[in-house]
């Protein structure tokens, strides 16, 4: 990524490749949603907000920084470099927590992955506090075979089975209308994509360790407001019910249960992609095939990844033949005649013809 790249609309230059359909910068309102997560890694460290390093290495034009110190964070790390090329040369600075929304193009969400890997085992290995991740990306990263390959080997760094809870990761996004999950709105540059984006965000939340459990419970109970006596009251949700419905604690202090339609605001919380597809976060193997089927792209995507297999085995180089002539003798090998050749007496038989060396 030695290439300088400039956006005409912005003026600015970054010394990397850049490419302007990538410039989405996070959302004052996504990044206040997550804002509680970064004063619980500060409580974990004994930290306060003032001394809590946020690291985002993905430069856009620096927006993220100005966001994040509006809500109290002055130790943000967020320059115009080249990450990758900082990540070969050893110099990425520390920091306590990584925060980003990372280009979505080509394969950087899988290098910003195996980055996150790389700093989760070398914390472990050293008995440290492993650094927490939130990540802004769309929904269907989820399932991608990249992303499930990240949450199995996060598990085996914690000697761990499984893959979400093994691994530690929990998803979150807002709540909204009907208790349906709400899109992020992204600030662009000018001309670089649509008005409204096509995908639903979601934050990949990680690295919290053992306090995991503490801060996703905290994140369900982020304030939100529940329907009731046909008027809308403060509540915090506490409680996923097995029947669908969401336990509450009313601003009084009483408690009810509530359908997912009577609540809005706050935080939805997901656990792993069974949670995620119910929401319709993620489509299932099954819509997946569907769509592959239905869609005009999918179909012929499909169709040429089909016919890239084919031609790829056309070109592998065929297996020789067997035509080798074999001689089998009916019976068992007789003690008495040991220099008859074994083969003779197997299943398949001999196939060296004169060239056996017993008769």
């Amino acid at each position: 990524m030695s290439a300088t790249s400039e956006a005409a609309t912005e003026g600015l230059t970054w010394p990397y490749e850049a490419d302007d359909g990538d410039h989405f910068e996070t959302s004052e309102e996504a990044l206040r949603d997550v804002a509680f997560l970064l004063r619980r890694a500060a409580q974990q460290r004994q930290l306060t907000v003032d001394t809590l390093r946020v690291y985002d290495p993905y430069y856009c034009n620096g927006r993220a920084k100005r966001l994040l110190k509006s809500l109290g964070f002055r130790r943000v790390i967020h320059r115009c470099r080249d990450f990758y090329q900082d990540i070969a040369n050893d110099d990425v600075p520390a920091f306590h927590v990584l925060l980003t929304n990372p280009p979505y193009s080509s394969d950087h969400k899988k290098r910003l992955l195996d980055f996150i890997l790389q700093r989760q085992r070398l914390r472990l290995e050293a008995k440290e506090l492993t650094e927490p991740f939130l990540l802004l990306l769309p929904s269907w990263t989820v399932g991608k075979a990249f992303f499930r390959h990240f949450l199995s080997s996060l598990a085996k760094l914690k000697a761990k089975t499984g893959e979400e809870q093994a691994a530690e990761v929990f998803y979150l996004c807002r709540r909204g209308a009907k208790g349906r999950p709400e899109k992020y709105g992204f600030h662009h540059v000018e001309g670089a994509g649509m008005a409204r984006c096509p995908f639903f965000g979601l934050w990949i939340c990680g690295g919290f360790g053992e306090a995991t459990e503490r801060v996703a419970a905290a994140a369900r109970r982020r304030k939100a407001e529940g329907f009731w006596d046909d008027q809308w009251y403060g509540c915090r949700p506490y409680e996923a019910l097995t029947d669908g419905r969401m336990a509450v604690r009313w601003e009084d202090g009483t408690q009810s249960d509530l359908k997912p339609n009577e609540l809005r605001g706050g935080l939805l919380l997901f656990r792993d992609l069974s949670q995620l597809e119910k929401a319709k976060l993620l489509r299932s193997a099954e819509e997946l095939k569907k769509r592959q089927e239905l869609n005009p792209k999918q179909k012929l995507r499909l169709e040429r990844i089909r016919e890239a297999l084919k031609r790829k085995r056309q070109a592998m180089p065929r297996q020789r033949k067997d035509t080798r002539h074999y001689v089998r003798a009916e019976g068992d090998a007789s003690a008495s005649a040991p220099q008859v050749c074994r083969h003779f007496f197997s299943e398949r038989g001999c196939s060296r013809g004169d060239k056996c060396r017993f008769e």
